[in-house]
């Protein structure tokens, strides 16, 4: 092509004396295009010195030079395309064009003008005041050789370049295509060709009539009309063939015996050229407009399938569920973000480093996922248990898909997860939450049987303790007894607190006292390898509290530290106060006021840090399940929420744990509450009214309250009840009724004693206080309630606490 181009170029030259030296200069800017820099830059330069030396132009010894700064000026505007072309798209529009001679045509128009008038005047073959204008006459010249030749080439070339499947990329011209589709041409209307026949016959009407029209003017002329008719596109296209036939035809006729026609008549031979090219820019012109049109329907429809893919990528990565894709070996092709995090994968990178079947229990679970896929090719809403990374466990419900190879086999498989651990874990609550209200229901059954049988085994063994101190066996039995019905009472009181159906209300309660009947209770059952210590002083600060609740807490707390200490030890517990302020850096939220601090020591095996943060989780435990139900911790940590309270918990493996607990300390001062009962205060006359179903129980009462000096009178029934007092209504000083004995009928008695005495003071009993009784009870007036199973020295303390 270079060849071609430099024997046009010299023959233009030699025949009309027109000269277009610097046609190689836009033919090389074309080749880079297709061909690259670095196969097209070397061509042009071998076919100059072959070009000089076969003709004999020039000085052989200067030519090669002159054609190095061709060259390079070919590279320089190659460099400016380049950095024009960086992000751009080839659109057929003024925009472009005008883009293209800024930033291609005129560098390299520049670049060769000046740089080939320089080699003339370097080498003498030019005289240096002629420099200046000989350069401008190169720009000129390359500048329009560049934008009527390179410029429409681009343009035009390249979408049916790209149609036909070749790339802009070095190399690509080995994989061109030659042959056009010629039903291109088929729809070619006479009118549109005798149109532009039109057109140039009257251009070439001007160039012949005006001497001095130059011809390139008459191309302007043309190339103007037809952008204005037919789009930039069209006439850039046409205006290529212009070029090429007014440079090819004088070399092919110029040879010719009729050449000396041509060449005195030249407004002929240019006419001539314009009526041959006619036909070939109107084919060429629709030609391109096929090109075109068919490229665009391609890039539509590239443009949907990017944009599907697109939505799919979208789809597949912000989607909720964790979606993968893997083969059957277990490889994992593809994963969305929501499996990387189930999984507690990185990122792809690492995911696809891991086998699937790593993330199952076991690989025999893996192939049995497998297996039932090949047989039914989809499993839907199917429950798997995974394993993450680091072995932690997930179960999964999801749906998989299967797609199989030519043979049958699966080829690869589809999953979409959802993480149902915490609903698992729900359920697993919800199942044992539901073994818990079976239990409450149980204990709330048999709790008032049960107390009453306790109430009577401790009734009869105080008696023996009174009355057999001369016989120490009657005594140690007897303190036996007492032990075994105390160990009942902690199991009723489990029970219900376990129930949620133990509440008696909040009220002022005596820490010390609280704690030692704690400790009363609880000793007779523990080992006597574990020693309790105490480390606290009478007249603790008084606090607020349900004192049922608080109770369960201390034994649940003391019940893990024996438990802690399977051979022996010692139990420390500590109270002592606390002011607000030395324990807000533990406790931020902590409200500034003064606090009751119970700590309950063990030297025993301590637990680990990862133990120690989850003690207060539901069901958590670190006993086999023969032991306990893992809710010890999380009821004290509820029951300390419900009082304002705090829970610190300290320990370490093999030294022990220390749990302290923080209860804000009551405003009513000791002075306001009623002092415990002395043997003073003693007053024993008067008639004690029991409304009790168990004649035993009455029994007891009636035995231990005569030695008193009390007259006790038991009834069996309200009714009953009712006559009695209406008997001895004037000398009766206390009703001791049980509420769990006809529930509704006592409370429309004590409504009705009530009215009747007002004076008279009523002491209810019961197993259980909630589901609003306290309420009730506090409407009609009556907040002195007594806790089944009690002691004797419970009633009596009770009854020398008030004045009748």
């Amino acid at each position: 092509m270079f060849y071609f181009a430099s024997k046009v170029s010299l023959a233009f030259q030699v025949d009309t004396g027109i000269s277009i030296s610097y046609l190689p200069i836009p033919i090389g800017i074309i080749l880079c295009f297709w061909w690259g820099p670095a196969r097209t830059l070397p061509a042009m330069y071998a076919n100059a010195l072959f070009s000089a030396n076969l003709w004999g132009l020039h000085d052989v010894d200067k030519y090669p030079i002159y054609c190095l700064w061709e060259v390079l000026a070919v590279g320089v505007s190659w460099f400016f395309f380049i950095k024009w072309k960086k992000g751009k798209s080839w659109l057929p529009d003024l925009r472009e064009i005008v883009r293209f001679l800024l930033w291609v045509a005129f560098p390299a128009s520049l670049c060769n003008g000046f740089l080939v008038a320089g080699g003339l005047v370097l080498f003498g073959d030019l005289p240096q005041d002629k420099w200046f204008a000989s350069s401008l006459s190169g720009l000129v010249a390359t500048l329009f050789d560049t934008l009527s030749v390179s410029a429409p080439i681009l343009l035009w070339v390249t979408p049916w370049m790209e149609l036909k499947g070749w790339t802009k990329t070095e190399g690509a011209w080995e994989n061109r295509e030659t042959s056009w589709d010629r039903n291109r041409f088929r729809n070619l209307k006479p009118r549109k060709i005798a149109e532009i026949i039109s057109v140039f016959l009257l251009c070439g009407f001007f160039g012949a009539i005006i001497p001095s029209l130059e011809y390139w003017f008459v191309f302007a002329l043309f190339v103007l009309w037809a952008a204005l008719r037919y789009g930039i596109t069209m006439a850039l296209t046409a205006n290529i063939w212009v070029q090429i036939v007014t440079l090819v035809f004088p070399a092919l006729v110029g040879r010719s015996e009729n050449y000396q026609w041509f060449k005195d008549d030249k407004q002929l031979i240019f006419l001539i050229n314009l009526g041959i090219l006619c036909v070939v820019a109107l084919i060429t012109g629709r030609a391109t407009s096929d090109s075109r049109k068919e490229l665009q329907k391609r890039r539509r429809i590239e443009g949907k399938l990017l944009q599907s893919r697109e939505q799919y990528r979208k789809f597949f990565e912000e989607n909720l569920s964790a979606n993968f894709i893997t083969d059957i070996s277990g490889n994992i092709l593809a994963a969305n973000s929501s499996f990387l995090k189930m999984f507690g994968f990185e990122n792809q990178t690492e995911a696809s480093l891991r086998n699937f079947a790593d993330l199952f229990p076991s690989y025999e679970d893996f192939s049995f996922l497998l297996q039932k896929i090949r047989i039914s090719a989809r499993l839907e809403t199917h429950e798997v248990f995974f394993q993450d990374k680091n072995g932690l466990p997930i179960h999964t419900t999801g749906n998989y898909f299967a797609t199989f190879d030519k043979s049958g086999g699966i080829d690869s498989v589809r999953g979409y997860l959802m993480d149902d651990t915490l609903r698992r874990k729900l359920e697993d609550q919800l199942i044992e939450s539901k073994k818990l209200e079976t239990i409450g229901t149980l204990a709330g059954g048999i709790a008032h049987d049960f107390n009453n049988i306790l109430q009577i085994i401790s009734g009869y063994a105080t008696r023996i303790q009174l009355e057999s101190s001369k016989f120490a066996s009657l005594l140690e039995m007897s303190r036996s007894i007492n032990a075994a019905a105390g160990r009942g009472a902690i199991i009723v009181r489990r029970l219900l607190s376990l129930a949620r159906k133990g509440g008696g209300g909040f009220k002022t309660i005596f820490a010390d006292q609280l704690i030692n009947e704690t400790i009363d209770l609880l000793l007779p059952t523990f080992s006597e390898k574990i020693k309790f210590k105490k480390e606290y002083k009478e007249g603790l600060p008084i606090i607020v509290g349900d004192y049922s609740q608080l109770e369960q807490v201390l034994i649940n707390l003391c019940l893990n530290a024996r438990d802690a200490l399977p051979n022996g030890g010692e139990i420390s517990i500590r109270a002592f106060g606390v002011q607000g302020a030395n324990i807000r850096e533990s406790f931020p939220l902590s409200e500034p006021a003064d606090y009751l601090c119970i700590e309950i020591s063990d030297n025993g095996e301590g637990m680990s840090e990862e133990t120690r943060k989850r003690i207060f989780e539901p069901f958590f435990t670190t006993k086999n399940k023969t032991q306990g139900s893992g809710l010890g911790m999380s009821m004290v940590y509820g029951i300390m929420q419900n009082h304002e309270g705090m829970v610190q918990v300290s320990s370490q493996l093999g030294t022990g744990t220390s749990i302290r607990l923080f209860f804000p300390v009551a405003k009513t001062k000791t002075s306001q509450l009623m002092e415990k009962p002395t043997k003073g205060s003693q007053r024993s006359t008067g008639i004690i009214l029991v409304v009790e179903e168990s004649p035993y129980l009455s029994e007891i009462l009636q035995d231990q309250m005569s030695a008193l000096g009390f007259r006790l009178i038991s009834a069996d029934s309200v009714k009953k009840a009712h006559e009695i007092l209406s008997k001895f209504k004037s000398s009766a000083v206390l009703t001791v009724i049980d509420l769990d004995f006809e529930n509704l009928s006592s409370l429309e008695f004590l409504e009705t004693i009530k009215k009747e005495c007002p004076e008279l003071k009523i002491l209810v009993s019961g197993t259980d206080f909630g589901d609003g009784t306290k309420e009730k009870l506090s409407a009609l007036g009556i907040n002195d309630l007594l806790e089944k199973p009690y002691k004797i020295r419970d009633l009596i303390e009770f009854f020398y606490t008030k004045s009748f």
